[in-house]
């Protein structure tokens, strides 16, 4: 019981930080889909439709990411404005990228601007931004792994002097 006390905070964390990954991840490749079909001069509303579309051929209809598009497409159909569709979207993921791309929408929508560009320009911050992220998480996984070798380097040699000559350390 205590061992489960312990555990599952850490357990949790871990789940939580890897569905977010994920769903980042996904949303990257509908921001990738997105902007193909702002591209070939769709309206948004058709954007994200043609971009669930695409989705569909990569990922299974119960996945996070095509879950949240039917659920945008199906607040618009019921008379919300797609910002708002997607700003919720935003609120319900609280992932920082995702919220930042809904306030961009938003605010495209009400100033006016050139939804393909600003898809596509958001998209490629979005990649640098993880790209940079993940090169972090790599330096960080390589010196932690540095320094436990060097933690557990005395000890292996120590075990090496005392295999190899009977008389140290006596």
């Amino acid at each position: 019981l205590l061992a489960a006390k312990i555990f599952m905070p850490a357990m949790i964390g871990f789940l939580k930080k890897r569905r977010d990954k994920k769903l980042q991840n996904q949303f990257m490749d509908f921001l990738e889909c997105l902007a193909a079909a702002l591209a070939s001069g769709s309206t948004m509303y058709d954007a994200v439709v043609g971009a669930r579309n695409d989705m569909l051929n990569q990922y299974e209809e119960s996945d996070m990411i095509i879950v949240e598009i039917t659920e945008i497409i199906g607040s618009v159909n019921n008379g919300k404005n797609l910002e708002e569709a997607i700003q919720n979207f935003g609120f319900r993921s609280s992932n920082e990228d995702i919220l930042n791309f809904s306030n961009v929408i938003s605010n495209c929508y009400r100033l006016g601007g050139n939804f393909r560009d600003v898809v596509r320009h958001t998209r490629e911050i979005i990649s640098d931004k993880i790209a940079v992220a993940d090169e972090i998480e790599t330096k960080l996984s390589s010196n932690k792994l540095q320094l436990n070798a060097m933690c557990l380097m005395p000890i292996a040699l120590v075990g090496l002097l005392k295999v190899s000559s009977t008389d140290f350390a006596q």
